[in-house]
């Protein structure tokens, strides 16, 4: 049975057309005012997904293994990974090591990547051993970095709080100390003042979307529009909205989104 992460899957594709559905309910609603959009929300059902497609099922979920489904995979992991949500992106890349013969030896910051989801969620021995086979295969000297400095004999038992505040503080200072392009980037360690935090996380948002990671950048200005900071900001909460709107509206027009990590298959980081 296909993994429901595999974007070939029934459920990959009933998402993808509720997203559709919800799409068109927005465009309708920027061209008439008047149209109730909650109650078309509402009222937006799959319930036609089955008769219409079932009949292709078989043939969505045997098919071969094309570069725009390893690259929607890769996309996802790294949007699930910058929004903080480590187990969704160990599912994702997990199962892109699956899909893709040798995925492992194949994309650098692949296993990095997974080691520092590993370490998030407090499993140091899964985190070493792929931080590791990034050392291995990649010769990372930002993954031998992270594994002494946080990963050695004798370092402190540390909470997930703490745990998270380290991936942040070191994916910031490997992007500053790089000459090259940066492959993974992740929120700044927070302050301590709220609107410090707002403000550091709307600079964020803008700096993924200066290096064309949109859908970084889309994640971080969701988690804005979801924080109660907001709610007092009437008018930068309608800005933000129609952020994000314009940022999937691009998206949706796109054959493909660029990789947010440069899984090259050789090279240092």
């Amino acid at each position: 049975k296909i993994s429901p992460a595999d974007p070939r899957s029934r459920r990959h594709r009933l998402e993808r057309y509720y997203l559709q559905k919800l799409q068109h309910i927005a465009d309708e609603a920027k061209t008439n005012p008047s149209m109730d959009a909650v109650q078309r929300i509402k009222e937006c059902t799959c319930t036609d997904f089955i008769p219409k497609f079932g009949h292709l099922f078989d043939q969505w979920e045997t098919a071969p293994v094309n570069d725009t489904m390893v690259q929607g995979l890769i996309s996802r992991g790294l949007s699930q990974f910058s929004s903080e949500q480590y187990v969704s992106a160990l599912i994702t890349l997990n199962y892109l090591d699956q899909m893709v013969s040798g995925g492992c030896q194949s994309y650098r910051n692949l296993n990095f990547t997974r080691g520092l989801a590993y370490y998030a969620g407090g499993d140091d021995e899964q985190a070493a051993a792929n931080i590791q086979k990034e050392i291995h295969f990649f010769q990372s000297q930002n993954a031998q970095t992270f594994l002494a400095q946080y990963l050695g004999t004798g370092n402190a038992v540390v909470n997930a709080a703490d745990r998270r505040a380290n991936i942040r503080r070191f994916i910031v200072e490997a992007s500053q100390n790089t000459t090259s392009g940066v492959d993974i980037m992740l929120p700044q360690e927070p302050q301590s003042n709220v609107i410090s935090d707002f403000q550091g996380r709307l600079a964020i948002a803008k700096r993924y979307l200066h290096h064309g990671k949109s859908e970084e950048a889309l994640c971080v200005y969701q988690g804005l529009l979801s924080d109660s900071t907001l709610n007092g900001h009437i008018e930068l909460k309608e800005k933000l909205t129609k952020l994000v709107e314009g940022i999937r509206s691009a998206k949706m027009s796109r054959v493909s989104l660029q990789a947010g990590f440069n899984f090259a298959g050789s090279g240092t980081s």
